[in-house]
């Protein structure tokens, strides 16, 4: 086994410096990059990462991801309906955010593994994966154009091992374009359907106009006054009259008060 504390001399310490630090950036094609990948069978890969730190609600995720990965479409339906048959609800696995996958759903991951497109409307329609959900760069699922700038990643290799072709740590490996020209035709169909549909105007909407609340009843006193009536002097004399009506000597000796009342006003003012 090499000792990692090990004292490297000369020309192999820098080659040993610029492995760690600058790693060769290849690519290498889609076929290449599966073979990369560990095949395991369900109760195999169960076992493993019930092991691992990893929650056990969350190993139907990692699950997930690990067969869109591998594009196997029969894998994938067997799994919903045993994810089905356990209670678990589809959707919330399919969409779940784990960081090992660029906290993307399982449509990311299938478009960025996969050329086969036959698996992308099941997806969608048959588990509810969202496909305007974003991941941690800011991209849904359908706006993935330009595959040179996303490099293979392989996060199920410290967990299940190595698959056919090993994983070298020092390399880097990114995509060829053209490996995925029928996914990238798809996506681009899928993306101007979302857009068609938002442009779409919707039809047959009620309108709800907003009615005036009426307004509330006029209170009224017994004695034939309003409560918002402004209550003067001669609106109170008609009410007077109204309840204690009088004969005409007494009309005549108020009308007779009233005048002199008014003269001696006046006189005090000239005064």
């Amino acid at each position: 086994m090499n000792n990692p504390f090990e004292r490297i001399e000369g020309d192999e310490y820098f080659q040993w410096y610029n492995r760690q630090h600058h790693p060769e950036d290849i690519r290498i094609s889609l076929e290449l990059a599966k073979l990369k990948i560990r095949r395991v069978q369900m109760n195999e890969f169960y076992t493993i990462f019930e092991n691992t730190f990893i929650p056990n609600y969350l190993i139907d995720v990692y699950y997930f991801h690990y067969l869109c990965m591998l594009g196997d479409f029969v894998r994938v339906r067997n799994f919903v309906l045993d994810m089905e048959n356990r209670n678990i609800e589809v959707a919330r696995v399919a969409n779940y955010q784990v960081p090992e996958f660029d906290y993307g759903n399982v449509l990311h991951t299938y478009t960025r593994w996969n050329n086969n497109t036959d698996m992308f409307e099941y997806l969608i329609e048959n588990c509810r994966a969202d496909p305007t959900q974003r991941d941690s760069f800011g991209f849904a699922a359908t706006e993935i154009a330009d595959y040179d700038d996303f490099m293979y990643s392989f996060p199920f290799t410290d967990y299940l091992g190595e698959g056919e072709s090993p994983v070298e740590n020092d390399k880097i490996y990114r995509r060829f374009e053209e490996d995925f020209d029928q996914m990238r035709i798809k996506m681009k169909q899928i993306e101007q359907e979302l857009d068609a549909e938002e442009e779409e105007p919707e039809e047959n909407v009620d309108v709800i106009i907003p009615q005036q609340p009426e307004a509330p009843p006029q209170l009224e006193r017994q004695n034939g006054v309003f409560f918002d009536e402004e209550i003067n002097h001669d609106n109170m004399n008609n009410v007077r009259r109204e309840l204690f009506p009088a004969n005409d000597n007494e009309i005549q000796n108020n009308n007779d008060f009233n005048n002199m009342y008014q003269e001696n006003i006046i006189v005090n003012r000239i005064i």
